[in-house]
């Protein structure tokens, strides 16, 4: 694990330049039920280091980048207060595939993430993430989505 909340920010910022300023911080915690955080309000990402070692921090740091982009880009998303909505899934499934891409992170199936203490799975409830062939790049995609145009 890298103990440093800049390499994790700018990752996320190679996968996507958001619109809006955010912060990393890791937190040396093992909280029963969440791997990672996102504050909407101070535009804050804390990552949970306590379950580092099985759990990997960059698709935690890449699920509450998703968390920022829809809460800052998307006014519904604000409005709605649906974190975990179709809009959501798309943007995270996007950026997941955009750091497969550039090689940052390797999945073979859609990533899944699981609650440490559970068996609970969060993940889309309209199936598996779509491939990058399958889909346009996430600029495009925000771009069309807050023009409202939906792609999927």
């Amino acid at each position: 694990m890298i103990n440093d909340p800049d390499y994790y920010k700018n990752l996320l910022l190679a996968i996507y330049p958001c619109r809006v300023p955010f912060t990393v911080v890791l937190k040396e915690d093992k909280p029963k039920r969440r791997l990672g955080t996102y504050y909407g309000k101070t535009c804050k990402i804390v990552l949970h280091t306590g379950w580092a070692a099985k759990h990997d921090l960059i698709e935690v740091a890449i699920h509450e980048y998703a968390h920022h982009i829809h809460y800052t880009e998307f006014e519904k998303a604000r409005k709605k207060n649906a974190p975990h909505g179709k809009e959501f899934w798309q943007i995270y499934g996007q950026l997941m595939n955009r750091a497969q891409a550039l090689g940052l992170c390797s999945y073979k199936q859609s990533p899944v993430l699981r609650f440490p203490d559970s068996s609970k799975v969060v993940m889309p409830s309209n199936g598996p993430l779509p491939q990058e062939t399958d889909i346009p790049s996430l600029s495009q995609f925000l771009k069309n989505f807050i023009n409202g145009v939906l792609l999927f």
